[in-house]
């Protein structure tokens, strides 16, 4: 018996887990937003993401289940663009600290002119960091970054180094 498109799309839809599936619906609409946003003024704007890592995606770190759980994302953006990045970082500062399990964040950029950005965010745990990024305030707030944004998210863990530092 063939199966129609529509029963192939509801037989994969089961095997996933609801947070599989919802992971994999911002992850698709994340490669949307790469692929091209366009304003009602005709503005080009988008998030292209770069992985930090080439052999762990943010993806596949969204699967794990850690807690604390620290956001670096390192975005570098052109010169005449960094007043529109802040203004659309600071919204998602802004929404971000609305949502449950966010603890702190603190963005850092180059000295000497540079327009390299990192953004250290600290989350209760991965479940909350996910959460918050299926939000669709959030994935609304990806359309404001502007076209040179690239962004370069990962998680990441404290690690206690003895007689340094702690865990």
């Amino acid at each position: 018996m063939r199966r129609t498109r529509r029963e192939h799309k509801e037989r994969r839809d089961e095997a996933l887990s609801p947070f599989d599936f919802t992971l994999q619906v911002a992850m698709m609409k994340i490669q949307a937003w790469n692929s091209c946003y366009n304003n009602p003024e005709g503005i080009h704007f988008m998030v292209n993401l770069v992985e930090m890592d080439e052999a762990v995606t943010l993806q596949q770190q969204m699967g794990q289940e850690t807690s604390p759980v620290i956001l670096i994302n390192k975005f570098n953006v052109k010169p005449q663009d960094v007043d529109s990045f802040l203004a659309a970082w600071t919204a998602d500062a802004a929404f971000f600290k609305r949502q449950p399990g966010f603890i702190s964040t603190q963005l850092h950029r180059g000295i000497g002119g540079s327009c390299v950005f990192i953004n250290y965010a600290v989350w209760e745990s991965t479940s909350h960091f996910r959460q918050a990024l299926s939000q669709p305030e959030f994935q609304e707030a990806l359309k404001r970054y502007p076209p040179s944004a690239v962004a370069s998210p990962h998680l990441f863990e404290k690690v206690a180094v003895p007689n340094i530092c702690v865990a």
